[in-house]
């Protein structure tokens, strides 16, 4: 694993995502594990219903290096996908079994309850549908989900377990949303879907669900409590609402203390669904790890209760504009953009939000001799009176989850202010160029936080800004600048918006403008759009493909390249026989661009040694599909790549590469003679002498020999 990666490790074993976009009731990331900021607050971990992991609110995974630039980014995003595969899109079976192994199944989700009705997973195993609802938004109605899919294969251990981004009524067709090759149990997230989308799926849902038994396939559709009895309608009986699991076992789940916990404090928590019981006993534990007696870590984690939060905020914020102390205003909000960076940084943030806001905190004397220090300025979050708001030694907040409610705070509560903090927050990058990686993903991780929490313009507001390079028009006058700083700035803007584009809540604006950007001629925004993509697709390939489908017509050069990356992350991580079925309905009015992207990117998947097997059926129809389309001359360079990496395998996997060729050109004299000319690379002449040595001459010859043999002209002779 490379040194610059940090891979943590949450209460289940599942590999855990860095702070990202995360509603205000959602709990911190269990403190157990050494945080990205050290002894800082850290928002938009996965804990969720009966202490399973709850990957529902818009979380991706991430590592530590992801503010990257081009190659570095796509490969930064691979590898974070094959370390954190659990975490969102397709599960990891392992994390799956770690997650049942940890999970306090509420009454009736897995077993019947005794009152006469099947359990919601027999509704599932029978019916292969169930339309999963709970009387709250956040009560891990996704973990219930995952942990459902988790069952089904302890019967069926060849499925697949996977979620889908909800896209448009289109996306519930069959052929889009299952594949006859893969069974699965797909989970689809319909929580943040617009009410007239809701209803499309209540409609089209009983015909999807008499097309499953074709494709060996179970579905999980989960939707907003309101709207059961609508969906019961239509397909009765289907219909389960998830019930909490007991309020003493969640809790000592996350608490991990010996300590016996009196019924009176736990009485307090009935009310509670386990999002919120896991975050009061993790500050619990804190509390008691520095030194608290339980009664009063107890109490300190009933404080950190968000509306308690909110309302201190709000007192301090009115007692500091009464007193016309601007700068107060401005260090603390500069703080919550930039949790974590040193004082220079925060003191300059905070200026250039004055001058965003009309005003002027910065201390104006002339002698720099005479001016504080930024470490002085700061000082005011931090008196030694009163209760700090940060640590001065970190400029971490002393309480964590304060940076995001104090973001949303002020866009939700002060409107004079959000025109200011958005020209701040687009700002920023370019204003303090010297900015640290981490300070820069913070940011990028509290706009998302903003974003989804009701204000998505000013996500794309602020990501077009940094991604903004050159000095062309929106007609596409300019081409990409792949300038370190350019790109730097850029690769912010990727993880903003890939960060929402996974959120049921807000991503599907987001993956609808990302649709049309890709669509369009603004060169910037194809290549914001191409590395958007290329991460979407490691978690949710089928959302990302229809937009990189689009990228690749594009004569950007630099936009194409991106497309190639993240085809190749496609390939990598879910095998190449998934990426070749995608690929496949690619040629259909393709032009030489596509073209091009297409016989580039299978080139590089082909080379990885750990793809799927060579006779999966989807090889042979790539590849009778694209001896059809395209001419030898531009499929002669994936043809030399396929027996290149031929030579280089055992004998079984060697003849079965060539035979996938065969297969597809198999009985038609055009295609047979397409391929056999695609196939004289290198010298160009029957005469395979003159590759010497080179063990790709067999492999040539063996084709050769095989299509002799079912080649219809030479059989009739």
């Amino acid at each position: 694993m490379s040194s610059d990666v940090l891979v943590e490790v949450d209460d289940f074993g599942i590999l855990e995502p860095p702070p990202l976009a995360v509603d205000p009731e959602v709990e911190p990331r269990d403190p157990g594990i050494q945080p990205r900021y050290p002894g800082g607050p850290t928002v938009g971990g996965n804990i969720t219903a009966g202490a399973g992991v709850d990957q529902s609110r818009g979380k991706i995974m991430f590592t530590n290096s992801i503010v990257a630039t081009g190659e570095e980014l796509a490969e930064n995003l691979a590898r974070a996908f094959r370390e954190n595969r659990g975490v969102r899109g397709v599960q990891d079976p392992e994390a799956l079994a770690v997650l049942a192994s940890r999970y306090v199944a509420p009454a009736g989700l897995l077993e019947a309850d005794g009152s006469g009705d099947p359990s919601a997973f027999d509704v599932l195993s029978e019916r292969r549908l169930l339309v999963l609802s709970a009387p709250g938004h956040d009560c891990g109605q996704l973990s219930a989900a995952l942990r459902l899919g988790h069952r089904l294969r302890d019967d069926e251990p060849e499925l697949v377990v996977r979620e889908e981004l909800w896209e448009d009524p289109a996306s519930l067709q069959a052929d889009r949303l299952l594949d006859e090759h893969e069974p699965a149990v797909v989970v689809l997230d319909l929580r943040g879907v617009a009410a007239d989308d809701l209803r499309s799926v209540a409609r089209e849902l009983a015909g999807l669900n008499a097309r499953l038994d074709d494709y060996e396939s179970y579905l999980v559709v989960i939707v907003p409590s309101m709207w059961c009895r609508e969906f019961e309608a239509r397909v009765p009986g289907r219909t389960r609402v998830l019930r909490q699991p007991p309020v003493d076992e969640v809790f000592q789940r996350y608490f991990r203390r010996e300590e016996a916990i009196n019924r009176e404090f736990l009485s307090r928590l009935e009310a509670m669904w386990p999002p919120q019981i896991a975050a009061i006993a993790t500050a619990a534990r804190e509390a008691l790890e520095r030194g608290e007696e339980l009664p009063a870590a107890l109490d300190l984690a009933l404080q950190q209760e968000p509306e308690e939060r909110l309302d201190r905020l709000r007192a301090a914020v009115r007692t500091k504009q009464d007193e016309r102390d601007a700068e107060w205003v401005a260090m603390l909000l500069a703080v919550a953009a930039l949790e974590g960076a040193p004082a220079r940084h925060i003191v300059r943030a905070a200026d250039e939000l004055s001058k965003a806001s009309g005003g002027s905190v910065a201390p104006q004397e002339e002698s720099a001799l005479l001016r504080p220090s930024p470490l002085s300025r700061l000082r005011i979050l931090a008196p030694e009176r009163d209760d700090p708001w940060i640590d001065l030694t970190t400029g971490l907040f002393a309480h964590r989850g304060y940076g995001s409610m104090v973001l949303q705070y002020f866009v939700r509560e002060h409107d004079d202010l959000r025109d200011a903090l958005k020209a701040w927050l687009g700002r920023l990058p370019n204003e303090l160029k010297d900015l640290e990686r981490e300070e820069l993903e913070r940011l990028a991780d509290r706009t998302a936080d903003l974003a989804v929490s009701g204000d998505l313009q000013l996500a794309l507001q602020v990501a077009r800004k940094w991604a903004q390079t050159g000095t062309g028009t929106a007609s596409g006058g300019h081409r990409t600048s792949m300038a370190r700083e350019d790109q730097y700035r850029r690769s912010v803007a990727v993880r903003l918006l890939t960060t929402i584009a996974t959120n049921p809540s807000g991503g599907s604006e987001i993956r609808k403008r990302l649709w049309e950007w890709s669509r369009g001629n603004d060169a910037d925004l194809l290549l914001l759009t191409a590395e958007v993509c290329a991460g979407l697709g490691l978690l949710f390939p089928r959302n990302a493909l229809t937009r990189l489908k689009h990228l690749a017509n594009s004569a950007e050069p630099s936009v194409r390249a991106a497309v190639i990356r993240g085809l190749r992350q496609i390939g990598q991580a879910h095998g190449l026989p998934h990426l070749l079925r995608a690929l496949e309905g690619w040629f259909d009015e393709a032009g030489p661009q596509r073209i091009g992207v297409i016989v580039e990117a299978v080139s590089v998947v082909i080379e990885d040694p750990r793809q799927g097997s060579d006779t999966d059926e989807a090889i042979a129809s790539f590849w009778r599909r694209a001896l059809a389309v395209v001419g030898p001359n531009e499929l002669r360079p994936l043809v030399e790549q396929w027996l290149r990496t031929a030579s280089l395998q055992e004998s079984d996997e060697r003849d079965a590469k060539v035979e996938s060729l065969v297969e597809a050109a198999k009985h038609d004299a055009r295609l047979i003679a397409s391929l056999e000319w695609a196939s004289r690379f290198g010298p160009l002449q029957p005469d395979l002498s003159q590759f010497g040595s080179d063990p790709v001459a067999s492999v040539i010859a063996q084709l050769w020999t095989r299509l002799d043999e079912v080649n219809p002209i030479a059989v009739e002779e």
